[in-house]
């Protein structure tokens, strides 16, 4: 019996330290990894906002230190425009366009293997799409893999 309560006690600790070590990241860390997106050389779309709660959510589950986020909110009928705005600011076009014409269009770009935009963006990813948390709006999602080679890096 003694030795199934220490192996009890063990595990209890085992889950206890794997929990809180997922748990040790602070608001104000997740709130250090909103990406500004000028800080890399790109302007966000104009007319749209930062949010920074859902920024912070999806820092949150994402659970990723090498990972930065930002999540703004435009106007629902500004997608094209959108889209338009970030390949002439990025000079690439989308990687990839689903649901054209439909209240899903989807608009995402990749920024991976060199191209003619700023090379502190390299990693990024934005998407452009329906706000699935925010009624009525247009939710533009950016992501950048800090660790990615480039990002971060002066552009030439």
């Amino acid at each position: 019996m003694e030795t199934v309560r220490v192996v009890g006690v063990w595990f209890a600790l085992a889950f206890v330290t794997s929990t809180t070590s997922v748990a040790e990241e602070s608001p104000a860390a997740w709130l250090g990894r909103i990406l500004d997106p000028e800080t890399i050389g790109v302007k966000p779309f104009p007319g749209s906002t930062l949010n920074r709660k859902l920024s912070v959510d999806t820092i949150k589950v994402a659970r990723d230190p090498e990972k930065r986020h930002a999540v703004y909110l435009a106007p629902l009928d500004q997608v094209k425009a959108a889209s338009e705005h970030f390949a002439k600011e990025l000079r690439v076009k989308p990687s990839q366009v689903s649901g054209e014409g439909s209240e899903f269009e989807t608009h995402v770009f990749v920024l991976k293997g060199g191209g003619d935009y700023p090379g502190k963006a390299e990693g990024l990813t934005i998407q452009i799409t329906r706000s699935p948390w925010v009624t009525g709006n247009l939710q533009i999602t950016m992501e950048q893999v800090i660790g990615v080679a480039g990002a971060g890096e002066t552009p030439p």
